[in-house]
């Protein structure tokens, strides 16, 4: 048996674990596989699951710095939101209230939302590069933490729908963390990159 954290809405208890939750069955066997699922992003997927994924298409995971700067849409400098230094409601799947005991869902969502479902965030048309899931990146996680085991780590980017501006870490698109590359989470996910060689990239989407 294998067992994932999985959020539940709990005043007590807001991270436990589930049985039998893997990406297909993200809340366990209580998933309604309906038009909703479809369209959120694919989570409880670990590090090598997700370059796995990558490589069967001939994609990858982006680096860190890669995933900054579509998130900044390739603009210099260091801008807090992908689309400004202004926050605004209604762009990003965030935790809005007193985290875990209230959620006054001014973006209309508890949990994941469908990818499609707030506008693009910037210039390049992109969803969902702050808030929703956090997402993994190919980029080792560096830093040396207090009670720190030196296992290997990856850093996620992009805070999810359990991330809140007033923690203590700013929610930004510089916002990073580490995670080994077995974990899994219910706010976890990942999207592709594809290295493009002009003039040979003909199958380039």
């Amino acid at each position: 048996m294998r067992f994932f954290c999985v959020f539940k809405w709990d005043l007590e208890y807001w991270m436990v674990p589930v049985q039998d939750v893997r990406w297909s069955y993200p809340i366990g066997q209580g998933t309604v596989h309906n038009e909703t699922f479809m369209l959120q992003p694919v989570v409880h997927v670990s590090h090598e699951d997700a370059r796995s994924f990558c490589h069967w298409f001939g994609w990858r995971l982006p680096t860190e710095v890669e995933w900054e700067f579509a998130a900044k849409a390739g603009k210099t400098g260091t801008p807090i939101y992908p689309w400004g230094d202004r926050f605004e409601h209604g762009r990003a799947n965030l935790w809005q209230g007193t985290f875990p005991y209230e959620n006054l869902l001014k973006d209309g969502f508890m949990g994941l939302a469908p990818v499609n479902a707030l506008p693009p965030q910037n210039g390049f048309q992109l969803y969902d590069m702050l808030g929703n899931t956090w997402e993994w990146t190919s980029s080792q996680f560096k830093e040396e933490l207090r009670g720190s085991t030196h296992e290997t780590m990856y850093v996620v980017k992009g805070a999810s729908f359990l991330d809140y501006r007033d923690g203590t870490e700013p929610i930004r698109v510089s916002i990073r963390r580490g995670r080994p590359p077995h974990y899994s989470a219910h706010n976890l996910g990942f999207r592709c990159a594809q290295t493009i060689n002009y003039g040979k990239n003909k199958g380039f989407r």
